[in-house]
């Protein structure tokens, strides 16, 4: 029999030995888990690696004029009926900019006609709205408004309703409130699909009237200039799927019509009409020359609204076109593989949040932990190299852009699970508040900016110097955005603590995310990751700012 001693010391070692096993067969699970997530989230941002390739490889398509579908000289008889639809609701900074616009597009009068689609509830904003038409009709413009006794349906059920008013056009234009589009704007863009009656509509590029001013708008210019620039234009080239952005194109009424109309069952009715004429074997055209204004959302609130639309419109598509898209007969396997990773491709914002919350906290149980959140960062980073490089000097908000992107994330996790279960805000349409302001500053600065090339053109000898004023100018403009990134919120926390007349405001779940990074950051610290630390600590900046409503304009 063995000494008591002995047995105690056999014990120990067991318990010791038993540690140890569990020790290595948990950290080995991590390792595991932190490799698949690694390779899903490289898949993930494989898709814009794709999408710069394509864009640079295939050539520009050439888009059909006006002299290439009419005969010169010709009579207004042998131009299309053309409708254009304007719709909004209680939008008083911007309707009568817009019905404005609208009014004064190059098309012959006999073959237009305007038709404002009004779901107001506001009464300041139907005066407005009917005296700006009354306006144009005391000078015989061929104008009309659609309103219905309820609002169902949102935006959709208000096109719906105003569709039979306008059935004898051959072409609807819409436009949102808060559009701009340029006098030739018709000129350009009806032509593509006189040229071809398989077009079903043309989408025209978006640029922005307020983009300039503050470090939100900023965000939201790069990641538009992406999509309208490099993933619009690159699926155009290669002849995929591309998305009817909701405003700012041409469609023809005969594909409206053939798919079924416009669908009120989803947030995002563009891109249900637009997928459903795709695999019925409808074409589209992206005309990415032709530049139409709008406003950027300058306040958190709106954006945010704004957002959780575009991401839990897309996965409730998904539920309903997967099998449509599967059991098409008019497109290809790898037309239809486009099309499913388009409108599943949001799911990309868990993987992003499951990198500074699950993945890093579970590395620093791994001794090569600096390997995997190194190539995790690389990913992502080379990832954003990609999208902010077609926005001028957005180079220089590389990082600040990440950190955006991680701040949103959770939201839009929220609005993922939202319209996946299709509960809360999935199931309510908020209007995005308009403020106008861009609008006016757009318009007050035309004749300033023709002085300045007639100024130019005479002193062509200083040319030199102007050049390189400008590119010193846009780099103080970027150095402002970065300083902003940091200094804003500070600003506007002073400022609201001041104004005790506007109530105090606090997102919880930022609030909460931002204490757990802070957390996860202090954890890096204390064993040295500072790197990693800074990294974790700059994302918790920006959630705090965002918890509080420190970014964007300050209402």
């Amino acid at each position: 029999m063995p000494p008591l001693g002995a047995s105690i010391n056999y014990g120990e070692n067991l318990r010791h030995s038993v540690d140890i096993y569990i020790y290595l067969v948990v950290q080995y699970i991590i390792q595991c888990f932190i490799i698949i997530y690694i390779i899903v989230q490289a898949l993930c941002y494989f898709e814009r690696l794709v999408l710069v390739f394509v864009r640079l490889r295939l050539r520009p398509r050439v888009c059909p004029t006006l002299r290439d579908v009419l005969p010169v000289p010709t009579d207004e008889l042998s131009y299309p009926f053309v409708a254009v639809q304007l719709p909004m609701k209680n939008e008083i900074e911007c309707c009568e900019a817009i019905i404005n616009h609208a009014c004064n597009l190059d098309w012959p009068r006999s073959r237009l006609f305007v038709q404002v689609v009004d779901d107001s509830t506001d009464d300041e904003a139907k005066a407005l709205v009917e005296k700006c038409i009354q306006q144009w009709e005391c000078r015989r413009f061929p104008i009309g408004i659609s309103r219905r006794p309820n609002n169902q349906g949102f935006k959709a059920g208000a096109l719906l309703h105003a569709m039979p008013s306008i059935s004898q056009a051959e072409y609807i234009a819409i436009f949102d409130a808060d559009f701009l589009p340029n006098k030739d704007f018709l000129l350009k863009t009806v032509p593509a699909l006189m040229y071809d009656p398989a077009v079903a509509f043309v989408q025209a590029r978006w640029t922005f009237t307020n983009a300039q001013e503050s470090f939100l708008t900023r965000m939201q210019e790069i990641f538009l200039n992406f999509h309208h620039k490099c993933e619009q234009e690159c699926r155009y080239r290669a002849s995929s799927f591309i998305t009817f952005n909701g405003t700012g194109g041409v469609w023809r009424t005969a594909a409206i019509e053939q798919v079924g109309g416009w669908h009120t069952d989803t947030l995002v009715e563009d891109l249900d009409l637009a997928l459903r004429v795709y695999i019925n074997g409808w074409q589209a055209v992206y005309m990415k020359d032709v530049e139409c204004l709008n406003e950027l959302p300058p306040t958190l609130s709106a954006y945010l609204s704004q957002q959780h639309r575009w991401i839990s419109g897309p996965i409730q598509i998904a539920k309903k076109l997967t099998g449509e898209i599967i059991r098409s007969t008019h497109i290809s396997w790898f037309e239809k593989l486009s099309c499913l990773s388009y409108i599943f491709r949001n799911y990309v914002h868990i993987v992003n949040i499951l990198s500074f919350t699950v993945i890093t906290p579970l590395s620093l149980w791994i001794s090569e932990w600096y390997v995997y959140t190194a190539v995790s960062l690389y990913i992502l980073f080379t990832a954003t190299i990609f999208v902010v490089r077609y926005t001028r000097d957005g180079i220089y908000l590389a990082l600040p852009y990440i950190f955006f992107m991680n701040a949103m994330s959770l939201h839009n996790t929220s609005a993922i699970i939202s319209g996946l279960f299709n509960y809360g805000l999935a199931k309510q349409w908020i209007v995005t508040p308009k403020f106008g302001n861009g609008n006016q500053t757009m318009s007050s600065t035309k004749q300033p900016i023709k002085q300045a090339m007639t100024v130019a053109v005479q002193n062509q000898p200083s040319m030199i110097t102007t050049v390189v004023s400008s590119k010193r100018k846009s780099c103080l403009n970027c150095l402002k955005v970065i300083i902003s990134f940091a200094t804003d919120p500070l600003i506007k926390m002073n400022r609201r603590m001041c104004r005790t007349r506007h109530s105090f405001r606090i997102s919880k779940r930022n609030f909460c995310m931002a204490t757990y990074l802070f957390g996860i950051s202090y954890g890096c610290c204390q064993k040295d990751f500072y790197f990693t630390s800074i990294y974790m600590f700059l994302t918790a900046i920006l959630y705090l700012s965002m918890a509080f409503g420190y970014m964007g304009r300050f209402t």
